[in-house]
């Protein structure tokens, strides 16, 4: 009798702790934030019917939306994090040859995004494509960032070559750096060589090197890029979410 009860004790514990590991299920995986925005020019003009799509780590889309005619986006997301989100007008894209080559335009990209909260995204993106963006933590308080520029006048101009040539040169790439919306001083900029493999030309980035603000108490900063191709007057513009390493 005494084992009996023992056992019955044991299974409503089970069942107990079964059904609030369940409702924490439910809570965290029905729990939303809002992700919204607005996505423009560099003049400050909307764009319209512009697909956005928010990436898992094996680039599968986890959501997506449209920008309307005022250039406003919403997307009701789980709260989380998530590897990328990328914003374009498709038929603007050049694969498309939808519209003529001065109406083209590439992509906005942000990475690693953390949405704990809700979350504004204001994508503004033209010519000059900023991908890859990175960052990591230095010596002494400095931060450095990876970014890969993209130009479409380039790629206009060879892309009917062997090899699809979209380098930025130094001497034409022209960064600002902006933490939390704070611009801060370039300390250096490097090129970096990819290797893509045998036969193959390195793919060309960029290391660039800022000291980080003051501390903050969110659990990450925002690191926005904004850069011009002096070679063919393109911008272009992407965004990290940065893990703030102090942060406790």
């Amino acid at each position: 009798m005494k084992i009996t009860n023992y056992l019955i004790i044991i299974i409503l514990a089970l069942l107990i702790s079964c059904s609030q590991n369940e409702n924490h299920k439910i809570k965290t995986i029905s729990e939303k934030v809002t992700l919204s925005g607005k996505v423009t020019d560099f003049d400050g003009n909307p764009i319209d019917s512009a697909l956005i799509g928010l990436l898992s780590s094996n680039f599968s889309v986890v959501d997506s939306a449209y920008s309307d005619t005022d250039g406003f986006y919403k997307m009701d997301i789980n709260k989380g994090r998530y590897y990328s989100m990328w914003v374009l007008r498709p038929e603007e894209y050049p694969t498309q040859n939808a519209v003529p080559p001065e109406d083209m335009r590439l992509e906005f990209w942000a990475w690693n995004i953390i949405a704990d909260r809700d979350l504004t995204i204001n994508p503004r993106y033209q010519r000059l494509e900023l991908y890859r963006l990175n960052a990591m933590k230095g010596e002494g308080g400095a931060l450095i960032i990876y970014v890969r520029p993209m130009s479409l006048g380039r790629s206009l101009e060879f892309g009917t070559d062997e090899k699809d040539d979209v380098t930025v040169t130094l001497e034409n790439f022209k960064p600002k750096v902006f933490i939390d919306e704070e611009q801060v001083n370039i300390n250096s900029i490097q090129i970096i060589e990819e290797f893509t493999g045998k036969d193959r030309e390195p793919l060309i980035g960029y290391l660039i090197q800022v000291n980080l603000k003051k501390a903050t108490n969110k659990p990450y900063y925002v690191i926005r890029l904004e850069a011009m191709n002096l070679e063919y007057n393109e911008k272009g513009e992407s965004v990290f979410f940065f893990d703030n390493p102090d942060y406790k």
